[in-house]
């Protein structure tokens, strides 16, 4: 009885060759060389020696070139300031740093649960909250569904990496989140006389208009609407428009608000109002002004490219840094988003203040009360700043 040899194809969205067969995927390599082609008649000439029966994978895909095209595809489905990026990369970081080299098919809840310990037991540092590595974890899973659906990964891959399920409060010996504080004022000045131009009205124009870290990164000049008093940023791509209601999220700047913006009002349309490079530019400027007349320049041990626009984990850094200059605990942009909301709620004695200037909304809001609650940010930036 002749054999029939399962044909090679061009797995197009890898750029490789590839045997399907009995629900399992064999890779060739690159589509079109000679080596690939010489590859699969030898694993053809075994296949027909053996009588038909299934053979290992030859070349079959990594783990390491599976996160390279999950990657590949977030920066593209993603906007570029949204801190799913920072989420993304800090997920996959153990799962290529452990597993890498391991080919897809061998990746299941042992290997997932192993890369879950490094979070919840770490050689050096505090173990993560139980959301957070939930959060990584769920990364992982979603990596292995789109990968399947893209044929990187055999469904049973997929259903085996599924099975592990997010942990349950009081159930695991991961630690609970802790509430976000209000970052201090002592400590938000300390941290304001020291950031540079750009930094220092980044932080200000987040705290008086209660902006997520990630709207206030994604800011351009052609979102700013400056016709009215109370200056207004619609944001299309915002952290709630999963949600589908059609609304999108209002920024208001009052009369302090727009004091640190109006110096940016120049740029392009598309330009972001707030750009890292003019940061540095204004470091190395002042250092530059600080070196004796026969000082060497010090020249940078590597290359590093800088973006035109702040990115969630950038931007908490840059904070970090200034926090360790002034010599004072550690905060983050969130805090500065909670000062916000408390410094409203307490101006007003009222809690729904803080709701609106935050953004906070059920799904089901009507289109009314979302008009009313756009002229009560207006109020409340004419007010606070």
């Amino acid at each position: 009885m002749r054999i029939k040899v399962p044909p090679l194809h061009h797995h197009r969205a890898s750029g490789r060759a590839r045997v399907s067969y009995r629900g399992k995927h064999y890779y060739f390599g690159v589509w079109g060389r000679v080596e690939t082609e010489q590859a699969y008649r030898r694993w053809a000439a075994e296949f027909v020696s053996s009588g038909g029966v299934e053979l290992e994978a030859v070349d079959e895909l990594p783990v390491s070139a599976l996160v390279a095209h999950y990657l590949n595809y977030t920066r593209t489905y993603y906007p570029p300031t949204s801190s799913m990026h920072d989420i993304i990369g800090r997920a996959l970081a153990p799962v290529v740093n452990l597993y890498g080299n391991v080919p897809v098919s061998e990746f299941g809840p042992k290997q997932l649960m192993a890369v879950r310990g490094v979070w919840l037991y770490p050689e050096h540092g505090r173990a993560l909250a139980r959301a957070t590595v939930n959060k990584y974890v769920g990364v992982i899973r979603r990596m292995f569904a789109w990968g399947a659906k893209m044929e990187y990964v055999d469904t049973d891959t997929k259903a085996r990496v599924l099975t592990v399920d997010p942990l349950r409060k009081g159930r695991s010996v991961a630690r609970e989140t802790q509430d976000i504080e209000p970052v201090s004022e002592a400590h938000l000045k300390a941290v304001l006389e020291l950031a540079p131009g750009v930094l220092h009205d980044m932080i200000n124009v987040q705290l008086l208009c209660g902006a997520r870290p990630g709207e206030v990164c994604a800011l351009r000049r052609g979102d700013i609407d400056t016709t009215t008093d109370v200056w207004t940023a619609r944001l299309e791509h915002h952290k709630g428009e999963w949600r589908d209601t059609g609304r999108p999220r209002v920024l208001a700047f009052g009369p302090l608000a727009q004091g640190h913006l109006k110096k940016y009002l120049l740029r392009p349309a598309e330009a972001f109002i707030f750009d890292p490079r003019e940061t540095l530019a204004e470091i190395h400027g002042k250092a530059e002004s600080h070196r004796r007349p026969n000082q060497k320049r010090e020249t940078p041990k590597t290359e590093r490219r800088v973006n035109d626009h702040y990115t969630t984990g950038t931007y908490r850094r840059a904070i970090v840094r200034l926090c360790e200059k002034a010599k004072i605990p550690a905060w983050n942009p969130n805090q500065l988003r909670k000062l916000a909301a408390t410094r409203a709620r307490e101006h007003f004695d009222s809690l729904d203040a803080a709701q609106i200037l935050l953004g906070h909304s059920s799904a089901d809001t009507t289109q009314v009360y979302a008009k009313l609650a756009e002229a009560r940010l207006i109020a409340i930036a004419k007010e606070l700043g």
